[in-house]
């Protein structure tokens, strides 16, 4: 009896996730997770400062993301 309403809660939690998703992309809104909290162009121009010789722990610090996101962000974007 208990696996039986396991089963079924998981199906329900299914369907509602899955009917979220439908939703969602029918309306045109974005599902991916946490939204982004720096632009392309902040990196762009913290990774410009870091090449004009200002030490990068201090362009991340401006803006309020650490030395590791910098580093991590301004090797994805493209420049």
């Amino acid at each position: 009896m208990l696996f039986t309403t396991l089963a079924a809660l998981t199906q329900t939690e299914r369907e509602r996730a899955r009917d979220s998703v439908e939703r969602r992309r029918h309306v045109g809104k974005s599902f991916s997770g946490r939204p982004l909290v720096f632009s392309d162009d902040q990196i762009r121009r913290a990774v410009r400062l870091v090449e004009e010789g200002q030490s990068a722990a201090k362009v991340a610090f401006n803006p309020g993301m650490s030395r590791g996101t910098f580093y991590m962000k301004s090797n994805a974007v493209e420049r």
